[in-house]
């Protein structure tokens, strides 16, 4: 259900298919991981919206065709205009 990769950014995949319910999720002291320096990846996150930080970004991979994708970006607005300007300013995203 969790694996961590190390890196320059330490990153932390969730894999949370196969959760009935958001409070099981609880049980995997999940707050540590929100609260480190590290990138949380969580595939399914609509199952445990509730336990979700305010700043938190989904971003949607959208199949157009099989060769092209849609990415989408949602958030609180402050964080996509951060995301926005660093783009337009050669790509490198400060998220950290």
């Amino acid at each position: 259900m969790i694996n961590e990769y190390p890196a320059r950014l330490r990153l932390y995949h969730f894999d949370v298919y196969r959760l009935n319910d958001y409070s099981e999720f609880e049980d995997l002291g999940y707050e540590e991981y929100f609260g480190g320096r590290g990138v949380v990846v969580i595939e399914w996150a609509e199952k445990i919206s509730k336990l979700l930080p305010e700043n938190t970004l989904f971003i949607n991979f959208e199949y157009i065709d099989e060769n092209k994708r849609r990415i989408v970006i949602e958030g609180p607005e402050k964080r996509l205009k951060e995301i926005n300007t660093d783009i337009k300013n050669g790509g490198c995203l400060r998220w950290l």
